[in-house]
C-alpha cells in the first residue's frame, strides 16, 4: 500500500508571506474578507490574495492602506517580534495614526534652555 503525503516546505516564509500571514490573522479578527478588504484599499481580491500568500510583493503604500483599513500600525504588519493573535481584540493593536505626534523642532526645543534661565536658577 502506498501512502501519499502532501509536500511540506521547511523553508522559512519570505517577508511578504509573513506580512500576509499577519494580514490574514487580523482580517479574521476583524471578520472581514479579502474581497471586502480589497475594495476598501482599492485592490482586487485576486491581487490581495497573491500578496497574502507571498506571491507578490507588498509596497509601502499597500502596507499603509491595509494598516489603516484594519486600524493597526504598519509596525504590527511587519513586526518580527509580535504575532497577532486571532483571538485578541483589534483595539489591542494601536494604530500609528492615534499616537501623539511631535515635531522634531518641538522635541529639540524641550531640551533648549531659555536665555536667562541659568541666571535665574543660580539666584
Amino acid at each position: 500500500m502506498t501512502t501519499i503525503t502532501a509536500p511540506v516546505s521547511h523553508e522559512p516564509l519570505n517577508h511578504d508571506a509573513r506580512v500576509g500571514e499577519r494580514v490574514m490573522m487580523l482580517m479574521f479578527r476583524a471578520r472581514t474578507t479579502q474581497t471586502s478588504l480589497g475594495k476598501s484599499i482599492g485592490m482586487t481580491q485576486t491581487a490581495l490574495s497573491k500578496k497574502i500568500h507571498g506571491e507578490r510583493k507588498w509596497t509601502l503604500d499597500d502596507l499603509h492602506a491595509v494598516a489603516s483599513a484594519l486600524n493597526v500600525s504598519v509596525a504590527t504588519l511587519i513586526s518580527e517580534t509580535e504575532t497577532p493573535d486571532p483571538n485578541r481584540p483589534l483595539s489591542d493593536y494601536k494604530s500609528a495614526s492615534s499616537a501623539p505626534v511631535i515635531s522634531l523642532a518641538a522635541f529639540a526645543s524641550s531640551f533648549t534652555r531659555r536665555p536667562g534661565a541659568a541666571a535665574k536658577a543660580r539666584a
